[in-house]
Order: structure tokens, then C-alpha cells, then sequence
């Protein structure tokens, strides 16, 4: 079964890669023994050059598995904006994007079987991260509320909607996140 392996894959890549809170969510615990080797790995592992990038990519496609398409994208906005509040890091159109190139991965890996057996084919002809996350030059990123207020009129202002337009037509430029999602 392509779609319950792909699922499985991506739980656990959203932990490794992403957050041990992720276990959580889907109501495992992890072993902290193995704490110094995931470490290890999401030091190695980066998307667009950034380890971040890797996090918020799997942490996004994880809870699309668990949770659904509109709740991972829920949580990720939740999230960035809670960044544009002081101490924070800043609201960031750059970690959107991986989080929505995480979620669309995650759609097409685990619609069906068809779908799913056909990003595992794509998948293992995949030669660069660059397939599954599209490229940031020029997306905004270290906001607080104020300037994501007053520059794109907040999340749901005209300037950031098409900054998400141009994020989702960057998407398409991704082979491992074209088809029917």
C-alpha cells in the first residue's frame, strides 16, 4: 500500500527532520537515545540551502497527514504570525513557502494509490532538494505585525495574497509537486 508507506515516511521524516512534537501529534513517543543522531542529521539536511527550510517543510507535511490540508496551513500561518510578535523571529513568506511546498508533497504522496506510487517514482529520479521546494529569491521575510500590517496589510491583505499567488505558481515549477493536489 503506496499511501499508507508514504504516510509512514513522512510522520517520520516530519519528526526526524522537522520536531519531536510531531510524535506527539500522532501519538508516539520517540526514544531519547536517539536524540544525538537526529541532531546529526538535521545539521546535514537542508532545503534551499537552509536547515529551517528542511523543518518547516516536513513539520508541514507531517500534520497535513495527521491533521489535513487546512489545518497544516492553519498552523503554519498560526505560527509565522505568532514570529511577527515581539522576541520573535519575524513573519517570514520564505518558511510559507516551504510549508506549503511541505503540505502539497504531502497531498499528492498520500491521495491515493495511483498518486502515491507515482511521487515514489518521481521521487527516486529526483536528483536535487530543489524538486520539492521552489526557489525564495525575493520573498519577504523578518516582519514584525506592524510592517506585515502596514506594507501587505496583514495576512489577508491584497499584497500578501499575491505573494501566496506567486508562491503557489512557484510551487507548480517543482517537479515533485506537480500533478492533482
Amino acid at each position: 500500500d503506496s499511501v499508507f508507506a508514504n504516510k509512514a515516511a513522512i510522520l517520520a521524516l516530519g519528526v526526524i527532520l522537522g520536531e519531536e512534537k510531531v510524535a506527539k501529534v500522532a501519538r508516539r513517543e520517540i526514544d531519547p537515545s536517539y536524540r544525538p543522531r537526529i541532531d546529526a542529521l538535521r545539521n546535514r539536511i537542508t532545503l534551499r540551502e537552509r536547515h529551517d527550510l528542511a523543518s518547516h517543510f516536513w513539520v508541514s507535511a507531517a500534520l497535513a497527514v495527521v491533521s489535513g490540508e487546512a489545518k497544516s496551513t492553519a498552523i503554519g500561518k498560526a505560527k509565522e504570525l505568532m514570529d511577527a510578535e515581539p522576541g520573535g523571529s519575524g513573519f517570514s513568506f520564505i518558511d510559507m513557502t516551504a510549508n506549503s511546498a511541505g503540505i502539497r508533497f504531502a497531498v499528492l504522496a498520500t491521495k491515493n494509490e495511483t498518486p502515491a506510487r507515482n511521487m515514489r517514482e518521481r521521487g527516486r529520479q529526483s536528483d536535487s532538494s530543489f524538486d520539492l521546494c521552489p526557489a525564495i529569491d525575493g520573498l519577504p521575510e523578518g516582519m514584525t505585525s506592524v510592517q506585515l500590517q502596514e506594507q501587505y496589510g496583514g495576512i489577508g491583505g491584497e499584497k500578501s495574497r499575491r505573494l501566496f499567488e506567486e508562491i503557489r505558481t512557484r510551487l507548480l515549477s517543482c517537479k515533485l509537486l506537480q500533478g492533482d493536489g
